[in-house]
């Protein structure tokens, strides 16, 4: 029986200080009835999950789970791969070699019994550095085995992990600090008295640049550059967790740890550190995999995925951000959010040493704030639903503005800047702060839901049945479009095209005279939408059924509600906003959201991969061609379908014959028959 089962996990609250994390999934890894107690993970070249656990190794695409070897009476103590084949140790001392339908034995070593692997590392020349706990270092290279211990220079044969850095150089954690060493011999130790904050090191893994993270027993985790004696801590100052892995994914840093989850950290500048939450037991391995997610496992039977892109704050330094009502970015990278509890602003990069910081603003509570606007100097103007708007300055200095004083009307839907003028659209038309004064756009009349500048005296204004008008130089013209009410309307950043967004129209390309709409009959617009932003020269429509995006060269639509996990969530109108490193920012009842999305975001190929070949029950090699007598015709082909932020949506189509239409990679073809 095989068993499986994704979990989506939004982390709504956390008895920790910093309670952001990225987006996060979990997946049961079982085959049969038992649970087992997963302590290694690792991915394959064709991008398969394979676990390590006291019930043997088990392989998943995410969606079904294969039992591939097990060793009575022996427990999985390391794993990696090396090109196509997954190394795996046990602690009875055996070292396995398993490829996509078989599993030998490498190596077997009496030391290895006694002194089980702990971490297996790999250089580009073949060879194999083992770790050793009890023996020291072990290094296979074309057959031969070497051996360093404390009598090599090592400073303890107590090794913890490897990792490998360059040519047929590796670094290792022992319990008296590391040491680099290569098949001639040790070649440097860093330990406490050279600086290093701590002997006990756990978790070791190198950086491109030939640098060193190391993780430790009661000091966090440090970064030294081997050959010199220089040493930095990261982290946050109470981070003293005891280590148990690191991995490095782009510049971050991913922390296991024994009894704070896992902590990622920022490399640049240490701007960010996101702790997941209390609940998770102790990281017993770690894994960046193929598209830049991080994989880890706890000693449950459960593993969990995270994808560094798509980060989640339900609250900040006890401030709930599920009530968000509006949000926008300044010229200074921070962020302006309102909620119940006032209006506030952080930067976007969050960190233990920056703190969010309250705006006095006397707002009736009955009137929220709904849209917030950042002017080229910095002025903010907060929109209200009944008190009008509010303009303050970077000083600080508030000025409120009314109806007595030319607002158009005092229920506000939309506030846009544009250079120091501010655009708001209202219940009963839109108008034009110009700094000295409120400007009536003549012919806008009505309920209007937003407002895009477009230039000076110039801009369109989305409506509630009028359609699209468009105002220039004291004049209005309604466009042509297939639908008369529109909520939201964005700008190309590196165009001046123009979109909208209606709930019975989709999203329509504004040229010419005219809106041309697609989309209106998709799930997303069958529900309540919320917003448009732009991503990577993609348009995205935010609504409670998830985040579709539309590609304006192809005319594609792609749904990305379960990569970016937002199926689901309710919002205010328009509560979003883009900061200056192309990340998209949108308030939702899940918290704020934060978007980084890269191409393979909106990558809706997915990858097939040939899991096996067997003749008659027999397996045979992966290959391009099947060769076969008469008398053995039984093929049967195994495959599988890698689409891990939600492998249960994957159906196959596929035909018979001697070509097809599913790709194996590195082949481009079906395997012919022969």
């Amino acid at each position: 029986m095989m068993l499986r089962h994704w979990s989506l996990l939004l982390i709504m609250a956390s008895a920790t200080a910093l309670a952001q994390f990225p987006l996060l999934r979990s997946l049961e890894v079982r085959s049969g009835q038992r649970r087992p107690r997963i302590t290694h993970l690792v991915q394959d070249e064709l991008g398969l999950i394979w676990t390590g656990s006291d019930l043997g190794v088990m392989r998943t695409d995410g969606e079904r789970v294969e039992a591939m070897m097990r060793m009575e009476a022996a427990a999985v103590t390391a794993m990696n791969v090396r090109g196509e084949d997954v190394l795996i140790a046990f602690s009875n001392g055996v070292v396995t070699s398993c490829s996509a339908m078989r599993c030998d034995t490498l190596l077997q070593d009496p030391l290895l019994a006694e002194h089980p692997l702990r971490a297996m590392a790999f250089g580009a020349d073949g060879s194999m550095c083992l770790a050793s706990y009890g023996g020291g270092v072990l290094f296979v290279n074309a057959g031969v085995v070497q051996r360093f211990g404390y009598s090599d220079g090592l400073p303890d044969e107590h090794v913890n992990d490897v990792a490998w850095l360059n040519a047929d150089r590796f670094v290792v954690a022992t319990d008296q600090g590391l040491a680099v060493l290569s098949p001639r011999g040790v070649e440097s130790v860093f330990d406490g008295a050279s600086g290093a904050p701590d002997n006990l090191v756990l978790a070791v893994a190198a950086m491109p640049d030939g640098s060193v993270l190391a993780g430790t027993d009661r000091s966090g985790v440090f970064h030294w550059r081997p050959g010199t004696n220089e040493v930095r801590s990261m982290g946050p100052a109470q981070f003293t967790s005891r280590v148990t892995d690191i991995t490095v994914e782009a510049h971050r840093v991913w922390v296991g740890t024994e009894d704070a989850g896992v902590v990622v950290i920022e490399m640049d500048a240490l701007a960010s550190v996101y702790q997941h939450p209390d609940g998770i037991g102790p990281i017993t391995g770690m894994w960046t995999d193929q598209d830049g997610q991080v994989w880890w496992c706890d000693g449950s039977e459960r593993i969990h995925r995270a994808d560094p892109a798509i980060l989640y704050v339900p609250e900040h330094e006890g401030v709930d951000l599920r009530g968000v009502s509006a949000v926008c970015v300044d010229g200074f990278d921070r962020i302006w959010f309102a909620s119940p509890a006032g209006l506030f602003h952080h930067p976007t990069a969050f960190s233990e040493g920056r703190h969010l910081q309250r705006v006095p603003l006397n707002v009736d509570p009955r009137t929220p704030i709904v849209s917030l606007a950042a002017t080229r100097s910095g002025t903010i103007w907060a929109a209200t639903f009944g008190s009008g708007v509010f303009a303050i300055s970077p000083s600080g200095e508030v000025h409120h503005h009314n109806e007595q004083g030319g607002l158009r009307n005092m229920n506000v839907l939309a506030a846009r800047a544009a250079g120091d003028s501010v655009w708001f659209a209202t219940l009963d038309g839109a108008c034009l702060w110009d700094g000295s004064g409120f400007k009536h756009l003549v012919g806008t009349a009505g309920f209007t839901f937003d407002v895009l500048p477009q230039g000076k005296d110039h801009a369109l204004v989305a409506t509630d049945g009028q359609g699209i008008l468009r105002y220039a130089n004291g004049s209005t013209e309604a466009l042509r479009s297939s639908a008369n009410t529109f909520y939201s309307l964005i700008a190309d950043a590196t165009s001046d095209q123009a979109w909208a967004m209606g709930p019975a129209a989709g999203i329509c390309r504004i040229a010419n005279d005219r809106a041309n709409c697609t989309g209106a009959g998709l799930p997303l617009f069958k529900d309540d939408v919320f917003a448009l932003a732009m991503a990577r020269d993609r348009v995205l429509a935010l609504g409670k059924a998830g985040v579709w995006a539309h590609d304006p060269l192809s005319g594609a639509w792609i749904d990305l509600s379960g990569r970016v996990g937002t199926a689901g969530a309710e919002a205010e109108l328009n509560a979003v906003a883009r900061s200056s490193d192309g990340a998209v920012w949108f308030a939702c009842d899940r918290g704020i959201v934060r978007l980084r999305l890269t191409e393979r975001h909106f990558d809706t190929s997915i990858p097939l991969v040939i899991t096996g070949i067997l003749i008659n029950g027999d397996p045979v090699p992966v290959a391009t061609t099947i060769r076969t007598s008469y008398d053995r015709s039984d093929i049967t082909l195994r495959f599988a379908g890698i689409y891990y932020p939600d492998p249960g949506r994957i159906r196959f189509e596929y035909s018979i014959g001697d070509k097809g239409n599913i790709l194996r990679p590195g082949t481009g073809s079906w395997p012919s028959l022969d």
